[in-house]
């Protein structure tokens, strides 16, 4: 499905509170009870037939209710008149919104939004600075001026003094489950690749190598005969996962296309970011980007399905988090041997499990924070929050971060939101997060493997090397090879830029840090490029 470009306005008239002014491929009835921009689910798979002319029935009711999957934006109003907006939790629909007075300008593209709403885009260096303090957790505010966002599976009730927004049914729906957790898996997987392919005619498998682009392929592979698959090589031996890809191919049948990247490929001073109204943290990829994007176009696809977000709903945690579940729940034998399991993931002893459990038993709840090379004025600024997880502060450690996961992963999601051919990612459909949050965090190291449940779901349709497999390809020394290819520009272009006008990053330590030489042993300086550029964009 190609993400859906709108806009409207929620404004009074004599009626209460309306949408007026739609622009874009939503189902429109002013004279009726709701609005729809992309395409829901109802849990069998089948496609929701809205009627929005129906007065008697709220179509965000009917999604709450059906619990709707797929990728859309809903409105209605409810039995009291008030207008109410639903995004669905996948975020394949971007929804941003402005306030101008007493109206309401919604869009799923920012600089339209501000054109519509006669408004100028500028900077938010407050925001700006926590995205970068506070990496990829993504919040309401934007890193734009008064443009903010209606979160995936958020809900947005108009009232008389402004907007009440709220997602506590993110807590009350994803509840343990007592099916057997691979089945559950399976079948969730399967459905979101077969609505994935719906409407498709040629699509392309983007094949890492890895165990979770393996399991897409797979599933993708009982509903099409001749499917091609495409693997991105880098010249380091980090980067090269051919032999797991082809492994992956011959068993499963697959055309496999292979394209080797180079730094050369990247202009790392050019932001892809533009269209977003925040920085991302990929200007490393644009080569990966650029090669799929040519292999798709290239052969007449007219999609890639990804892997893309399998390490976060399949629980790939940090160490001792699945352990820290049942010592919170003083399962001390349960506790022991979750950690006996962790201890062979990480090859260290289980005793280490067991401290690090702890740790993150008695932790405050806090998101990873990142102050190298910023400022004192924002590292004094207080923390963002995230409605989702704020629904789950009574979960166990565990399952709270396997939550948090997926608040990370929708940064990347976003990224492919201008590509030519879409990007898909049937791994966050609803049906799999409903599937997998429901499992607890012991399930997922079983065994002594990580994603152990998605192993087990899928284990006869794979190689025994990529169900088996412990390694993971990176494209750590990649990027170490662009920066250091780039390593003055990079540093010209962070110390006479907007961050440091803008009073966000410290000069003196970038000064300190750029003088030393040091190598690049983690991405925070592609990070701060990445930013600095986009700043550029939206300010030139």
């Amino acid at each position: 499905m190609k993400r859906p470009n709108f806009l409207f306005r929620v404004g009074s008239d004599s009626y209460g509170q309306s949408i007026i002014e739609v622009e874009g491929p939503m189902h429109l009835s002013p004279a009726g009870n709701g609005w729809l921009a992309g395409q829901p689910f109802e849990r069998d798979g089948r496609r929701v037939a809205v009627d929005c002319t129906d007065p008697e029935h709220d179509p965000v009711e009917v999604a709450l209710a059906q619990r709707w999957w797929g990728g859309f934006l809903v409105a209605g109003r409810d039995a009291t008149g008030r207008v109410r907006l639903l995004r669905d939790p996948s975020g394949v629909v971007p929804c941003y919104y402005l306030r101008v007075r007493d109206k309401w300008f919604f869009g799923s593209d920012a600089r339209a939004l501000f054109a519509k709403a006669g408004q100028r885009a500028s900077l938010d260096r407050e925001a700006l600075g926590l995205a970068l303090r506070f990496s990829d957790l993504r919040t309401e505010q934007t890193s734009l001026e008064g443009l903010r966002e209606l979160l995936p599976g958020q809900l947005c009730t108009f009232q008389a003094d402004g907007i009440r927004l709220s997602s506590d049914w993110i807590a009350e729906r994803w509840r343990p489950s007592p099916n057997p957790p691979a089945a559950s898996v399976r079948r969730a997987v399967i459905d979101g690749v077969r609505y994935t392919l719906a409407g498709l005619s040629s699509p392309l498998i983007q094949l890492s190598g890895g165990l979770d682009s393996a399991i897409v392929a797979a599933a993708a592979r009982r509903f099409r005969d001749d499917l091609s698959a495409i693997n991105l090589v880098t010249p380091d031996v980090e980067g090269d996962e051919r032999l797991f890809a082809r492994a992956i191919a011959r068993h499963l049948g697959l055309r496999l296309r292979e394209r080797e990247i180079r730094v050369d490929d990247v202009d790392i001073l050019t932001t892809r970011a533009g269209f977003l109204p925040r920085p991302t943290h990929r200007a490393f990829a644009q080569a990966m980007d650029d090669a799929v994007q040519d292999i798709a176009g290239g052969h007449g696809h007219d999609a890639v399905l990804t892997g893309g977000g399998g390490d976060s709903v399949f629980s790939y945690l940090m160490p001792g988090c699945a352990t820290s579940d049942p010592l919170a729940g003083l399962a001390l034998t349960s506790a022991f041997s979750t950690a006996l399991d962790e201890a062979v993931i990480e090859q260290v002893s289980a005793w280490r499990i067991l401290r690090l459990a702890f740790r993150h038993l008695v932790a405050r709840e806090a998101w990873r924070e990142t102050k190298k090379h910023l400022s004192a004025d924002i590292l004094s600024l207080a923390p963002p929050d995230h409605p989702w997880l704020r629904a789950s502060r009574r979960w166990p450690p565990g399952r709270r971060s396997h939550l948090a996961l997926l608040v990370l992963i929708h940064n990347y999601l976003d990224c492919f939101g201008a590509s030519a051919v879409p990007v898909h990612f049937p791994l966050m459909h609803r049906p799999v997060l409903d599937a997998c949050l429901a499992i607890a965090s012991a399930d997922w190291v079983a065994g002594g493997r990580n994603r152990s449940v998605a192993r087990q779901a899928f284990a006869s349709d794979l190689p025994l090397s990529i169900i088996h497999r412990r390694s993971k390809g990176t494209y750590e020394r990649f990027a170490a090879q662009l920066f250091e290819r780039n390593r003055t520009a990079i540093r010209d272009h962070l110390l006479g830029g907007l961050l440091r006008d803008l009073g966000i990053v410290d000069t003196v330590s970038l000064e300190t840090w750029f003088a030393s030489q040091q190598p690049l042993r983690s991405n925070r300086m592609l990070a701060l490029t990445e930013a600095e550029s986009w700043c550029r964009h939206w300010a030139g």
